[in-house]
Parts: C-alpha cells; sequence; structure tokens
C-alpha cells in the first residue's frame, strides 16, 4: 500500500478504493468528520444516515455522541471522528473480517498521518480494528491502553458505541463518565482540543 503525505491524498485512496465488495453497495466513502487533532474518535461503519450524507455519526448515535462529548466538555467539532470501515455494510450488519483487514490498512494511514495521542474506540468492532484483538466493551470501557504504530504509540480509551447506548439507556451515566475519564486523561497530557 503507498504511503500519504496528507488526508487529502488519503481521502483520494479511499474514494478510489476497491479492496473489498462494500463499495459496489454503498453511495459514497465515508471518510471523517471534524478538525485533525490529537483525539480520534473510531467507531464502527456508516449507516444509513452516514452514507446519504457522506460524514460518520450523523444519524441517531451520532446525535447522542456529541450529546455525551458536550456533557464530558468537549468540542465534537474539534474531534477527528472516523470508522474502522468506511462504506457501509449492507443492511447496517457488522463489517465482515475480510472487510475489516482491507480496510485497517487505511485506518492506520489516518492514524499515521493525524499522529493521535488517544484513540477512542467506540464499541467492540473498533476496538479489534485498532488493537487487533477482541476485548469485551464492558470490561474494556473502564481502562486504557497501550498500542503502537509505526513506532508511535498512543493511548486507546474504549467506550460503549453510542448505539449500544440507544438500545440500553441505562448505560448512559457510565458512558458520560468514561467521557469525561477520557476528558480528565486529554487535559492531563495537556493535548490542546
Amino acid at each position: 500500500m503507498a504511503w500519504w503525505q496528507n488526508l487529502n491524498q488519503l481521502e483520494s485512496a479511499f474514494k478510489s478504493c476497491r479492496r473489498c465488495g462494500l463499495r459496489g453497495g454503498c453511495s459514497q466513502v465515508v471518510v471523517s468528520r471534524g478538525t485533525p487533532g490529537p483525539v480520534v474518535l473510531v467507531g464502527e461503519a456508516p449507516g444509513a444516515d452516514e452514507d446519504a450524507q457522506g460524514f460518520p455519526f450523523v444519524g441517531r448515535a451520532g446525535q447522542l455522541l456529541d450529546r455525551m462529548l458536550k456533557e464530558a466538555g468537549f468540542d465534537p467539532a474539534r474531534l477527528y471522528i472516523t470508522n474502522a470501515v468506511k462504506c457501509r455494510p449492507p443492511g447496517n450488519r457488522k463489517p465482515a473480517p475480510e472487510e475489516m483487514v482491507a480496510c485497517r490498512p487505511y485506518l492506520m494511514a489516518q492514524f499515521a498521518v493525524l499522529q493521535p495521542e488517544i484513540v477512542v474506540t467506540m464499541g467492540a468492532t473498533a476496538i479489534q480494528a485498532v488493537l487487533g484483538r477482541t476485548i469485551p466493551v464492558g470490561r474494556a470501557s473502564t481502562r486504557f491502553y497501550h498500542a503502537r504504530h509505526r513506532e508511535r504509540e498512543f493511548l486507546v480509551a474504549p467506550c460503549y458505541h453510542p448505539s449500544a447506548i440507544l438500545r440500553d439507556p441505562r448505560k448512559y451515566p457510565d458512558a458520560v463518565a468514561r467521557w469525561v475519564d477520557i476528558r480528565k486523561r486529554v487535559e492531563a497530557a495537556g493535548l490542546i482540543l
């Protein structure tokens, strides 16, 4: 895979990608929203709303994500938000293992260009995409993990995917507490957002 120097080059590569069969069934490649910076949020894959609008987390789950971020003291527009898989799987299903493998080099290329200090993984699929292993979200959502890509280390902060909270609103207080914990870690590291 080629090495990209900036996000514009990388986005062009995403849009011409045919590494798996997902591109043929979606309206467009959904790359990111927000501002490149030291904190990167990674979800699973675009849904119907995201595929229609071209940005991740713009549907109900995205609205809930923005609400939680604001409640924890973040400005969602100042964070870089992307997905592990850039094309919508049919019927909003979970990405298949081969689709995750096909898209992972692009996610890692985003990390290489962005050089994040903290990567927040939202849901089990994102945890697997970033850390390369399966960890139950409930157990992982209270810890920080160390990861490395191309000799660069960063922290990984797993948390619940907003759609899981929509399905079970009882998780909302724990989810917001996790975002507050992440905010404290961002502030302790002196990261400017």
